[in-house]
């Protein structure tokens, strides 16, 4: 004689069954935040070493303080984060095309005279931009006057040592660098 399931062990089953996915789902959230993390370094390195091949490929860094179409009257570094600012987010738009070659060679007044693309832009750049993830503009620090170090920015990032700094905003895409407490889940590319 077949024997057939009560209604008390398929309960008890689909109990078993919903206390694993449930235990299941922070582990997946972890897992693709995570990989969203890895991205968006990965966008970070290519742009530090777009920015790094025009330095190498014109001598100079690409874009001023915005002031300026001219990197050699630059008197401050580059910081642009606060997305905002309408002229910080052209600033940075202006910078992206000239890194991807993807306007004219002379982008915004700005010199890519070689037409070299040192960057590679997303398909839908008119749409979105360069973007992170999360669909914010990533920030980008530069030392245009060569010290060495990130200067008076009024940042988290002045004296730190080097040339370019890239930060995604994070999952909670709201720009921490800015503020006087330390960053909570912004993404830096130099650590």
């Amino acid at each position: 004689m077949k024997r057939k399931f009560t209604l008390i062990e398929v309960l008890v089953v689909m109990a078993i069954i919903a206390i694993l996915a449930s235990l299941l789902f922070p582990v997946i959230s972890k897992v693709k935040l995570n990989a969203r993390i890895t991205e968006a370094k990965s966008q970070m390195i290519l742009m530090e070493n777009a920015i790094s091949n025009y330095e190498t490929a014109y001598l100079t860094m690409p874009w001023s303080d915005g002031t300026t179409d001219s990197p050699s009257s630059t008197l401050n570094d580059a910081v642009w984060h606060d997305w905002t600012s309408a002229d910080q987010c052209r600033y940075y738009d202006k910078l992206m095309e000239l890194l991807a070659c993807s306007n004219t060679p002379n982008a915004y007044g700005l010199r890519n005279t070689r037409e070299t693309r040192f960057l590679q832009p997303p398909q839908k750049l008119s749409e979105t931009g360069i973007v992170d993830f999360w669909g914010n503009r990533f920030g980008v620090a530069m030392d245009l006057n060569s010290d060495g170090r990130i200067s008076g920015t009024g940042t988290h990032l002045d004296g730190q040592t080097g040339k370019i700094f890239i930060w995604s905003f994070g999952p909670n895409r709201t720009n921490e660098w800015g503020e006087k407490t330390p960053p909570r889940d912004d993404i830096p590319s130099w650590k």
